[in-house]
């Protein structure tokens, strides 16, 4: 969770780590894939530098919060373009159909 240093109150809370994407060699930063929900608001899918190693509390650094509707057409356009490993993705359609 990550609180406002002025008044203390909640601001983010993690409900879901899904993939670390990258870590940085210098430092403990990370950019990773999770939902995020902000203000007690409805979390959201984002993908996000955070510091969860800071002194005071989880840091989050710049990001994009996309809707579930949102995911699914990068998704689309991502696959459309060529990126994602074609046997894995075979195999992760054949789960989520079996699931």
């Amino acid at each position: 969770m990550a609180f406002s240093k002025k008044s203390g109150s909640e601001i983010a809370n993690i409900t879901e780590s899904i993939a670390i994407l990258s870590e940085s060699s210098k430092s403990d930063w990370t950019t990773e894939l999770c939902r995020i929900s902000w203000n007690g608001k409805e979390p959201k899918l984002e993908i996000r530098k955070m510091n969860k190693h800071a002194e005071d509390g989880i840091k989050f650094g710049k990001g994009v919060s996309l809707t579930d509707e949102e995911a699914n057409i990068l998704v689309e356009e991502l696959i459309n373009l060529g990126f994602g490993d074609t046997k894995k993705l075979k195999i992760a359609i054949k789960n989520r159909t079996s699931g």
